[in-house]
């Protein structure tokens, strides 16, 4: 890591910091009394219960900028702590309820919502099986989940993205993974091409800090027939010095429309608007760098 990375990282885990000095309840010798308490009866009951679906040890992050640990079991509860390199920076624990093929949480201190930077956790999570391999992925974003399948991320970089059981981080993938019935059409088993025939409307949309997002839809020539559906992701493979995410919101029998979103320029452009003619895939280009800091 060069110095210019470093300091970044130092300024992005000192404003994550910042953000979170006000939940005076995370850090107490009271909460840290109560979380190591939790922790050692929560992997005691893991440990005894012998292939459990989804008790056990669970984390994701990059290890650096930030890491979260979830350890549950049905009787002793779960624990939830997120950090980094500034320490810790949120905590929750409770008791955990299962239903209908989801693990709901209950909270005891605040939450602040989504799992991510500065969100807290989510509510309720489904336990998904994938060859040797047991994720936890929030009830909300199943859809995303089969999106970073289809983009063919190796199992560390889906390990920085969603919550997997510690002792499964290296052990392999095998087939699709095992997702509620619902979702299985989003999976997909070789990767979907497509071309953009036309572009459509472009339109701007302001975010916070004054920035304004510009939306261009287009027209491809794939949809239904060759398996997509609305909510799937594609981007660019070829020109190869060319990047964009494009989100499919409408599908036809053999063709759909999807919208490629970035941030403006001062000066109202977008560097490289998108083309006709460029070649979308279901399936990601990933940089190798992309893999290299992730933990052990």
């Amino acid at each position: 890591m060069n110095r210019m990375t470093m300091a970044l990282a130092l300024l992005l885990c000192t404003s994550f910091a910042l953000g979170e000095a006000g939940d005076e309840a995370k850090d107490t010798a009271t909460a840290e009394n109560k979380a190591k308490q939790l922790r050692e009866g929560i992997l005691a009951e893991a440990a005894a219960l012998t292939d459990h679906p989804w008790a056990g040890e669970y984390r994701s992050g990059d290890g650096i900028l930030t890491r979260q640990s979830l350890l549950l079991a049905p009787e002793a509860g779960y624990l939830f702590e997120w950090g980094g390199c500034m320490g810790l920076y949120y905590r929750n624990y409770g008791p955990v309820k299962e239903s209908n093929g989801r693990i709901r949480l209950s909270f005891t201190l605040k939450n602040k919502g989504e799992l991510g930077a500065s969100k807290g956790i989510p509510e309720e999570f489904v336990p998904v099986v994938w060859g040797d391999q047991h994720y936890l992925i929030p009830a909300g974003d199943l859809l995303g989940f089969c999106n970073t399948v289809n983009e063919g991320l190796a199992p560390e970089v889906r390990g920085a993205f969603y919550l997997v059981r510690n002792s499964d981080w290296k052990k392999p993938t095998a087939g699709l993974p095992l997702v509620p019935e619902q979702f299985q059409p989003y999976l997909l088993a070789t990767p979907v091409t497509a071309e953009i025939t036309d572009i459509n409307a472009v339109t701007t949309r302001p975010t916070r800090g004054g920035w304004q997002y510009k939306d261009t839809r287009v027209t491809l020539n794939a949809g239904r027939k060759t398996g997509l559906l609305k909510g799937m992701r594609m981007y660019v493979v070829e020109p190869e010095d060319r990047y964009g995410l494009f989100l499919i919101n409408t599908v036809e029998e053999s063709s759909s429309q999807a919208v490629m979103s970035v941030h403006e320029r001062q000066d109202g452009k977008v560097k490289h608007p998108p083309e006709k003619g460029w070649q979308l895939s279901t399936r990601r280009v990933w940089p190798k760098s992309a893999t290299q800091q992730l933990p052990e």
